[in-house]
């Protein structure tokens, strides 16, 4: 039997993994199988662009390798450790496993030592943190949610050619939410803004870049964010000589003022009704206060993951 996948030419369809009870896995069918705790060492070789996941590129290269390594329509524990090193002869029978599961229409369960993985046949994953509880969920589309042990959603990542487009992370006692935005295409993407929605202050603060916000200077405030009738957008511009114009629009989108802070943090108010400096002008304290939140809620999130 002989296959053509991207012109590689296999000898066999099938491979039969030796001492396993008759097990097989199907060289031209390994695309879409997933990384998982048991068969990480061996997925590392053939996974290129570290997804998670064997495209049709790679598909290609790890049936020929395993071609290769077998010379026949069968396959030994000694002849695929000696190519590919210790408990590949396992890492295999579980990649065979989890190919044969979901040829069946079957969701594939493993339980690993850290983590719990459960593939659907439509490639939904859903992984288990056995330490913290949390579960992330990975839908075909690309979409990414993670949720602590309660069920509560706390990130949010949305895919896209397997890069991230936005990013949400949400601190549930603090009830505020990081929204980061990326740019580009492929590897070239990179982080275009960030978001901090503060749910109990009811506002909204937008940098326009990780050094903005990294150097505490916002781009805007959204105040009042969740009514449409008393919002207002306050917009800063920094400038060379370093004072700060801000203007504050209303809800009708009407200038309501204007402020330029000097070098020395004087404030003139240029246009506009009363002086509420409580919503205009830059609280220092609290913005520092958000960027150390948000540092330590994207760092649990990847600790954890």
């Amino acid at each position: 039997m002989v296959d053509n996948m991207g012109g590689i030419n296999l000898p066999h369809n099938q491979l039969k993994i030796k001492g396993k009870n008759g097990q097989k896995i199907d060289l031209t069918k390994l695309d879409g199988l997933q990384i998982t705790e048991k068969n990480k060492s061996l997925f590392a070789k053939y996974d290129k662009n570290n997804n998670g996941k064997i495209d049709n590129e790679e598909m290609a290269a790890m049936a020929k390798s395993l071609s290769d390594i077998a010379g026949n329509n069968k396959i030994s524990k000694r002849e695929i450790e000696k190519a590919l090193g210790k408990g590949s002869y396992e890492e295999l029978s579980k990649l065979a496993e989890q190919q044969n599961t979901i040829k069946n229409n079957k969701t594939y369960n493993e339980k690993g030592e850290k983590t719990n993985v459960e593939i659907k046949p439509d490639g939904t994953r859903t992984e288990t943190n056995n330490k913290t509880g949390h579960t992330t969920e990975t839908l075909p589309n690309g979409k990414i949610t993670v949720k602590d042990s309660a069920g509560r959603l706390l990130s949010t990542t949305e895919l896209k050619n397997g890069k991230p487009e936005t990013k949400e992370y949400t601190d549930l006692g603090e009830g505020k939410t990081y929204i980061e935005t990326f740019d580009g295409e492929g590897d070239n993407k990179t982080l275009k803004n960030i978001t901090v929605v503060d749910k109990k202050e009811n506002k909204e603060i937008k940098f326009k870049s990780a050094e903005d916000y990294r150097n505490n200077k916002p781009s805007e405030i959204v105040t009042n964010a969740n009514n449409p009738i008393t919002q207002q957008t306050t917009t800063y511009t920094y400038n060379d000589d370093g004072t700060i114009t801000t203007e504050t629009k209303d809800s009708a989108g009407d200038i309501v003022e204007e402020q330029i802070t000097d070098a020395d943090n004087n404030d003139s108010v240029e246009d506009g009704g009363d002086d509420d400096s409580d919503d205009k002008e830059i609280d220092d304290s609290y913005e520092k206060k958000e960027k150390k939140e948000y540092e330590r809620v994207e760092s649990s999130n990847k600790d954890d993951f």
